[in-house]
């Protein structure tokens, strides 16, 4: 969508009225496919940023809670959106209008290597006859512009791509080139991208990634004393730096992982821990 059409959408969604008026053209959609996937798509950028809004309830949040505040804000425009629907395994999210349907998978950033892991489960596992699915990538560590673009010259085919597909077991690795060698992918707008797969079948599919940046580490007097916010923010840098670690072949960081824990168990008292069951 141009700026104009954006601004036209928020809009319509301002209100009431708008929102009905918005269902209204989503059900109008139900016999067009590609228009269907231009009104979804729409309504997941503005979810995106409403996400990002309240980033300080999801920020502790794991992936299978966000993606459900996601389906319940679909619901609300008049979509059926489901999460863990059996096919194949279990698709994260799942929105249907009518005849049409759209699947998605969810990842947080952690590493590339985990965001890969949630595309090959949709590209491998999930998608059938789809020309269009999702990929829902939750950001929680600073710079998200860095770690979104990082995550796109991933895909592109650098390094650490070559050194993912070349570790995998001999029986995977043919289907795996195949599905991401020659990735092509549009321009970030709105934190959000499009790349282009060849399946294993023979036909291609158009996979939108949507992120949110969920960071949130505020430095004023309430939230830097907040013992849950630091243990939090603990808990998730402590899994950024272990997943990183793996991704990488530099040597772990003790004292990153030191400061964290600290910040951890900075309130524990040793004389209170239990180790009988």
């Amino acid at each position: 969508m141009n700026k104009t059409d954006q601004e036209l959408f928020e809009v319509l969604i301002s209100t009431p009225e708008g929102k009905k008026k918005l269902q209204q053209i989503a059900k109008s959609c139900e016999n067009h496919y590609n228009a269907f996937i231009d009104v979804l798509y729409a309504r997941l950028d503005t979810i995106f940023k409403k996400l990002e809004d309240s980033r300080d309830k999801h920020f502790s949040h794991d992936e299978d809670s966000i993606t459900g505040v996601i389906a319940g804000r679909l619901e609300e425009a008049g979509y059926i959106a489901t999460e863990q629907t059996k096919k194949n395994g279990a698709v994260d999210l799942t929105v249907q209008l009518g005849d049409h349907k759209w699947i998605a998978e969810a990842k947080i950033a952690y590493s590339n290597s985990k965001i890969l892991e949630g595309l090959l489960q949709l590209l491998t596992r999930y998608v059938t006859r789809d020309e269009h699915a999702g990929l829902l990538v939750y950001i929680k560590k600073n710079n998200s512009k860095m770690v979104l673009e990082d995550w796109k010259r991933y895909l592109e085919g650098c390094d650490g791509l070559k050194s993912y597909i070349a570790n995998k077991n001999p029986e995977v690795k043919d289907d795996l080139e195949c599905i991401l060698n020659n990735v092509e992918t549009t321009d970030i707008n709105n934190f959000s991208f499009n790349s282009k797969h060849n399946l294993v079948c023979g036909s291609s599919i158009k996979v939108q990634h949507f992120c949110a940046d969920l960071y949130f580490n505020p430095a004023d007097i309430s939230g830097n004393s907040s013992k849950k916010q630091r243990k939090d923010n603990a808990i998730n840098n402590l899994a950024n730096l272990y997943f990183e670690h793996l991704d990488s072949n530099n040597s772990f960081d003790s004292n990153k992982c030191i400061e964290f824990l600290e910040r951890l168990f900075r309130d524990l008292d040793p004389d209170d821990i239990s180790l009988d069951e």
